[in-house]
């Protein structure tokens, strides 16, 4: 367990000594943090990034299993999710990282990833609540604005060369800074995030394809 939260101080008590050093005065802050980093920085990064790729990789599979994938030319039969589900899903991505805020700031706080002189984790998890509680009415307003003209019942994968330059960007610049959100939560360790992360990406993919067929039958 001591291995789990304090990856170099798992047998000694030097950690305990390093905080009782800063208690008394005998170091600085800028040498508890040099010592702290030194000892644990690689440590802890590996753990975040393995927590990471086995968050993504219990996904993946779950995913792969549910949508019974099994070639690769299956991936291009997955089908958009319906009107429906699109709203339970956004929403329930913003609730999960609302939730996944508490555990993400608590759990590093368990882990003792914080200096004792840090301030309370009290103040991210709210204002990062905060955030994701303002986001719910505004993506439920553009889900809706993107459902006006769509056609769902369709594959994610719908190719289309003409028009719907406007679209197409907005389609774009999302799934871009989802899939870079994605790789940093995955770097960071990030579980919430990370399933959140790839459940607005299927709500862009999805709205995606529904836009373009229905300009498709249009056309």
């Amino acid at each position: 367990m001591l291995y789990i939260r304090i990856p170099k101080y798992s047998t000694t008590n030097e950690y305990i000594i390093l905080n009782e050093e800063y208690a008394k005065g005998v170091i600085s802050r800028e040498k508890y943090l040099d010592e702290f980093n030194k000892n644990n920085y690689i440590r802890i990064s590996i753990m975040d990034v393995g927590n990471g790729l086995i968050t993504f990789s219990v996904l993946a599979l779950a995913f792969i299993y549910v949508k019974k994938i099994n070639q690769w030319k299956d991936f291009l039969k997955i089908k958009a999710a319906k009107k429906i589900n699109l709203f339970l899903l956004l929403n329930g991505s913003l609730l999960l990282l609302i939730f996944g805020i508490y555990f993400y700031y608590n759990y590093r706080a368990w882990r003792n990833d914080y200096p004792p002189y840090a301030d309370s984790v009290g103040i991210p998890i709210f204002y990062n609540t905060l955030f994701y509680l303002l986001c719910i009415i505004p993506l439920n307003l553009f889900l809706c604005l993107v459902l006006i003209k769509s056609d769902l019942q369709t594959p994610l994968y719908v190719k289309y060369t003409k028009g719907l330059i406007v679209w197409r960007c907005i389609f774009f610049l999302s799934l871009l800074l989802l899939i870079t959100m994605l790789i940093s939560s995955v770097i960071d360790g990030d579980h919430a995030s990370i399933i959140g992360d790839l459940t607005l990406i299927y709500i862009v993919l999805s709205l995606r394809a529904g836009k373009i067929k229905y300009y498709l039958n249009k056309s």
